[in-house]
Order: structure tokens, then sequence, then C-alpha cells
């Protein structure tokens, strides 16, 4: 082997595995716990988009729809629909968006200050 390409190997190769190895985390599939203190299903897909399931009191069963981005260690969300229709206008405006600190840890995802939230496994 000639010395540039020994050295473009060499070069190369490690790059590779670094760019493999330091995949950042994302919060892609489904979560359960409680939000806020209520029972609640988040669920978060490939290509940004989000459903959360929750029993709320008095309203009961409800749905919000939005989507979602990680930068860094920031997820943020943005609501955009809801099931009752009449749910998201019970979330004041500046609520319906938020970026907040995220960590995944194993099969354990953790929203801002909230609490950890278990993988639904399918």
């Amino acid at each position: 082997m000639k010395l540039g390409n020994y050295l473009v190997a060499m070069l190369v190769v490690p790059a590779l595995i670094l760019t493999v190895g330091c995949k950042k985390p994302t919060p892609v599939g489904k979560w359960s716990g409680n939000y806020n203190n209520i029972p609640a299903t988040f669920e978060f897909k490939d290509g940004g988009q989000m459903t959360v399931s929750a029993t709320a009191p008095v309203v009961g069963q409800v749905t919000l729809s939005g989507t979602w981005a990680v930068e860094g260690d920031k997820l943020s969300t943005n609501l955009t629909t809801g099931n009752p229709p009449a749910i998201l206008t019970m979330i004041p405006a500046d609520k319906r968006k938020a970026s907040e600190t995220f960590k995944l840890e194993g099969e354990t995802l953790t929203i801002g200050q909230g609490q950890p939230m278990t993988r639904v496994k399918e």
C-alpha cells in the first residue's frame, strides 16, 4: 500500500467510526408515565410528528397532536390539534409550544423537570 493511501485510510476510518458511534439520542418511540401528574402516553415518530394521549381530570380521555424536534439537549414541541377539538383551546397559546431539556437513559425519558417516563414495548 502506498504511503498516501495508508494515510487516507488512517484518517477516514476513525472519522467514520466516530460519526457512527456519536449518533444523537432522539425520543422516537412510545413513552408512558405521568406528565404534570397526569397519566399520559407520548409517541414521537420519525419525521417530527408526535401525539400525546392522556386522561385529564374532568375532561377524560384526550389526544393532542403536533410536531417535535431535537437540537442538542433540547426537545421542542408544538401542539397543533386536539381531540376533542376544544381541548386545545383550554391550553394557553404560550404553553402549546415548549422547548425543554430532555434526557434518555436506557428505557427512561425525562423531559424538563418532569417525572421519568418508561418506553412502551410493542
